[in-house]
């Protein structure tokens, strides 16, 4: 049995219904079809397509775990429903049915299903299919701000999945967010790394000289052009900002200790550094 015809009139695919059909091939989910039940298609390992309908508004848990051959994929773009292909790195295309001219966000921080794949790392398919669906999407942003790009570079997202995301929009690399930074920003921070930097077309310096400061609390960042000072704990916080531009803070207490990103965070949003 390598495809299934199945009627019109079904509204839900049961529980395990399909499980371990392994010649399955391709499969059609007709249009009224709102549900698919747990573990439906499971361990379907010959499964290559699936066609889901636009009524489609849910999928079980398992409903399609271990199909590892599966390649090409329609379904609607909702996220409760793309979040059952997330694990499926075998995927190849995927066809959104519909596509808004722009995304919904979330209401804490703002993303996108955009946003949301990236951070996640879907399949790069998946999120080709997005940019491909719904060429606004690449340019929204969060409420911090920041585009998908941004989110690829702080996070260390793929070499794949960053190329992808930067070639459909270059100019995002010059995109300030919130906090003053750019995608550049976030990849010298972490490390330059020269994959990544192919892609964005940039590379990293080798020296920065950097202002050392004393910040007081509850105070306003005292400039300060003397040597570098070191981390103390108590009223004054002082800093040793290496001239070196790796984008690190070190305390200073016989050997260099990593201080910390969200620290970094902070004082760039501060434009400090």
């Amino acid at each position: 049995m390598k495809e299934v015809v199945l009627p019109a009139s079904l509204h839900k695919i049961k529980e395990s219904a399909f499980l371990g059909c392994k010649s399955l091939q391709m499969i059609q989910i007709p249009e009224g079809t709102e549900e698919i039940g747990y573990g439906a298609f499971s361990h379907c390992h010959a499964l290559e397509e699936v066609v889901l309908s636009s009524t489609v508004t849910h999928i079980g848990e398992r409903a399609f775990h271990e199909c590892d051959s599966l390649a090409k994929v329609t379904l609607p773009l909702i996220s409760n429903v793309l979040e059952k292909f997330k694990d499926k790195k075998s995927l190849r295309k995927v066809t959104f049915l519909s596509c808004p001219h722009e995304l919904d966000t979330e209401p804490l921080e703002g993303n996108t299903l955009l946003h949301w794949c990236v951070v996640k790392e879907y399949p790069m398919a998946v999120i080709d299919g997005i940019i491909q669906g719904c060429p606004k999407a690449i340019r929204q942003r969060n409420t911090l701000g920041q585009t998908p790009l941004h989110l690829c570079l702080s996070n260390n997202i793929s070499a794949e999945v960053t190329k992808c995301v930067y070639d459909a929009w270059p100019d995002a690399v010059s995109v300030r967010n919130e906090l003053s930074k750019t995608p550049l920003d976030y990849w010298r921070e972490n490390g330059g790394n020269e994959v990544i930097g192919d892609i964005i077309k940039e590379n990293a310096s080798i020296t920065t000289t950097i202002t050392t400061f004393l910040l007081r609390k509850d105070e306003k960042t005292i400039m300060m052009e003397d040597d570098p000072v070191i981390l103390q704990r108590g009223h004054h916080l002082l800093l040793e900002v290496l001239k070196d531009h790796n984008d690190k803070i070190y305390t200073n207490y016989g050997r260099r200790v990593e201080f910390g990103k969200l620290f970094l965070e902070q004082l760039h949003s501060r434009n400090m550094l």
